[in-house]
């Protein structure tokens, strides 16, 4: 009886392994059939809306095969191809399916190339893929666990991916792709290793970095509170600097993150690519580390610690950000850095500027403020234009509304440039109403950063250019009134456009605005010698150089407009004479001039010819001015200007609201002290971009050049011509002058024979001052 179930048994199984045997066979022989091939391309090619090849298919019991699968671009092969698999492998454990297992024993991808490109218009070529596509029906009733899939071994190996972008022209790649997963399972901990070379071209330039990554993750069944993955090493490399990381997190429906990376050997070298101006540099490490924690239920992001760690600087920060309706973050940080051994990580610039000290400080930046302390050490360097810098200690701080609308900042600096000390402070205070600021300062020298130089093609601007009191085309004036302090003592500053000794600047100044119109207050400035480098420049470059040099830049237009020169140069050599009413012949190095007499009778005098003007370039050697505002107009007070070439005295306003200025000028050739004796006096108005202007003389013309050797009004280095040239101030063929005195109007309008003077004769663009 034993016996028989024995061999019942054997039967049995026999027949199975018989009929197992033969369906995998028949499988086998069904599959690699022509006509099962030619079956399964229409099902795929109905299916994707592309045409499809396929060289060769099998199926079995334990698992399909294919070989040279490919997939068109949308229009068949003639556009391109798609998608390629060289050789897939599947093997598979059927009867696991029985309660309701899919078991995959291994999945082999060896081969295959993808094309993903987008197009000009903005899609992508696998649109069409994605549209073809039945919609799934959507149940109400999901399981609540996934169905149960393992697969013990995937490999995929020599996959290409490339991407190319029609739209913002540029193309990237994945090439050599190789990812191995081991033991895959929604229940258990697989791991995943991930290799490949990255490539991206754009503007002529090619990156090529390869990549690599090993995970591990557990999915828990889906269960998200439960899942965690962590990257255990990824890095990537590009020329000889290399990136390696980790992270892990845990917890998908409130993720907690960790994340560390580090840099090696970041160098001028690795970024030449895309900026080859930097200056050589190596940076052999750098790292940083991150932790936060992500509640995506209250959409809020909290870092529990971050730091940053390179040679030379530290740094560290925690806060949070909320990123619902309205958005919200706080956020705290500190640093430290040491000069000297952040610039030595480039040694070019560690030569040059020889940095030293050491700068630290804390912010807190939040949705509501903004509070920051800054202090420096002991710093010091070598500034080119300046020198050396030495022994130099600041403290600032800062507390600011977000909007930067309400707040307080101050701080104090010292030290000493080239051996000579320096010191500063400063106080800011700030309502949405107005700006409260304080500024005290002293130094032995101050040098500024020269102004760029000009490009040969572009052309210099002319000094009688129209000067504007407030830039055209501009928007409104971002922040409220400023309210201003100062008190300045500079031995010498050299800066764009000026250069100056012994400056003295007090200013005590309210509601100032770039156009100056509502301004009060008073300001003085007081300068040994100096050059003004281009006085339109200076005179335009900002509010405050505009208040101190707009009368001067006034004064040198009605000067060029007037042909002072002229007239200041005959009073200096004592070669003017008067033209009689008849027929003369006029030297040809003299120009003529129509003056006014005492009489009301028009006059002509003759002087030496000259094509000197006021240009950009002045030197000099005593500049001051004092100016009071009221109501946005400025009254200039005794301002001074005292050259080698001509001196003169100035009082007057210029009103910011309507462009009007109303100046007396009274000028003498040379080197004259203020309070002697000015021969020459003018009268301006009209407006700052249009001035109009006249001149006068004290006394009579004969009794100028009497009078002007007595008492010297003349420059010490001419005085010697005025002497040779006594007497000449001579009227040809007209009446006595009267010789008590009196101002005598003298017009820039000529005579015919002075209209009718050469190029040559007639005034032009001279030499720089």
């Amino acid at each position: 009886m034993k016996k028989k179930w024995i061999k019942r048994i054997a039967a049995a199984a026999m027949c199975v392994l018989i009929l197992f045997f033969g369906t995998d066979l028949a499988l086998r022989w069904a599959s690699s059939s022509e006509w099962m091939r030619r079956f399964a391309l229409e099902k795929a090619a109905a299916a994707t809306g592309r045409e499809v090849r396929l060289k060769a298919m099998s199926a079995s019991l334990m698992g399909v095969k294919l070989d040279g699968l490919e997939v068109s671009e949308a229009g068949g092969f003639k556009n391109g191809t798609f998608v390629s698999v060289d050789r897939l492998r599947l093997r598979m454990a059927l009867l696991h399916l029985l309660h309701g297992h899919l078991k995959l024993h291994s999945l082999v991808v060896n081969g295959a190339e993808a094309n993903i490109v987008r197009e000009a218009d903005g899609s992508f070529n696998f649109d069409s893929l994605l549209s073809s596509s039945a919609p799934q029906p959507q149940t109400q009733d999901q399981p609540e666990d996934p169905f149960n899939i393992t697969l013990h071994q995937l490999t995929v190996r020599r996959v290409n991916v490339t991407y190319t972008d029609l739209r913002q022209p540029a193309k990237a790649a994945a090439k050599d792709i190789y990812v191995d997963v081991q033991r895959f399972g929604f229940d258990r901990t697989f791991y995943a290793k991930i290799n490949s070379t990255l490539s991206y071209e754009a503007d002529g330039n090619t990156f090529v970095v390869p990549a690599g990554l090993r995970a591990q993750v557990l999915l828990a069944n889906l269960d998200m509170n439960a899942a965690q993955a962590e990257v255990s090493d990824f890095s990537a490399k590009y020329g000889d600097a290399a990136v390696n990381m980790r992270v892990f997190a845990k917890n998908f429906e409130k993720p907690s993150v960790k994340i560390t990376a580090q840099v090696r050997n970041l160098s001028s070298d690795t970024i030449k690519t895309f900026a080859p101006d930097a200056p050589e540099f190596l940076i052999p490490r750098l790292s940083a580390e991150i932790s936060l924690l992500a509640d995506l239920a209250a959409e809020k992001v909290t870092v529990s610690a971050l730091s940053f760690l390179m040679p030379g600087v530290q740094a560290t920060a925690s806060g949070y950000a909320g990123y619902g309706k309205k958005l919200a973050y706080d956020f705290n940080s500190a640093f430290d850095i040491r000069l000297g051994e952040l610039i030595a990580l480039a040694p070019a610039l560690a030569r040059e500027y020889k940095i030293s000290g050491a700068l630290n400080g804390a912010a807190e930046v939040s949705d509501r403020r903004v509070t920051a302390s800054v202090s420096v050490q002991e710093a010091g360097g070598f500034i080119p234009y300046a020198g050396e810098l030495a022994q130099v200690s600041a403290e600032l701080a800062l507390d600011e509304s977000a909007d930067f609308t309400e707040g307080s900042a101050n701080g104090k600096i010292s030290g000493r440039l080239n051996g000579e000390d320096f010191s500063g402070d400063f106080k800011v205070t700030q309502t949405k109403q107005v700006i409260d600021a304080v500024l005290n300062g002293l130094a032995k020298r101050v040098v500024l950063p020269h102004a760029p130089a000009q490009q040969d093609n572009a052309a210099e601007p002319e000094f009688v250019q129209d000067t504007q009191l407030a830039p055209a085309e501009r928007q409104p004036w971002p922040l409220p009134p400023l309210n201003v302090r100062t008190n300045l003592w500079i031995g010498s500053i050299d800066a764009p456009y000026f250069y100056g000794t012994d400056i003295t600047f007090k200013s005590a100044l309210k509601g100032i605005t770039p156009d100056l119109k509502g301004a009060q207050g008073s300001l003085n400035l007081a300068m040994g010698g100096g050059e003004i480098k281009d006085l339109y420049k200076l005179t335009n470059a900002n509010a405050l150089t505009k208040v101190l040099f707009l009368s001067l830049n006034v004064v040198g237009k009605v000067f060029n407009s007037l042909n002072v020169f002229a007239v200041l140069n005959g009073l200096g050599s004592g070669i003017v004479s008067a033209v009689g009413g008849g027929e003369e012949e006029k030297p040809a190095d003299m120009v003529v001039q129509t003056v006014t007499g005492p009489d009301g009778a028009p006059m002509q005098i003759m002087v030496p010819y000259t094509d000197r003007k006021i240009e950009g370039r002045m030197a000099y050697d005593k500049f001051a001015t004092d100016v009071n505002f009221k109501n946005g107009t400025a009254d200039v007070k005794d301002g001074t200007f005292v050259s080698d070439m001509m001196s003169f005295k100035l009082n007057g306003t210029t009103n910011f609201n309507t462009g009007k200025i109303n100046m007396t000028v009274q000028a003498a050739p040379g080197k004259h002290e203020v309070d002697g004796i000015m021969p020459l006096t003018l009268k301006v108005g009209g407006t700052v971009s249009d001035p109009k202007g006249s001149m006068s003389m004290i006394g009579s013309v004969s009794s100028l050049v009497t009078q002007g050797i007595g008492n010297n009004f003349a420059s010490r280095s001419v005085k010697k011509g005025i002497g040779g040239f006594f007497g000449l101030f001579k009227k040809k063929s007209a009446p006595q002058e009267d010789a008590s005195g009196g101002d005598t109007p003298v017009t820039s309008a000529e005579t015919p024979d002075a209209a009718a003077q050469t190029p040559q004769e007639a005034v032009g663009t001279g030499p720089e001052l």
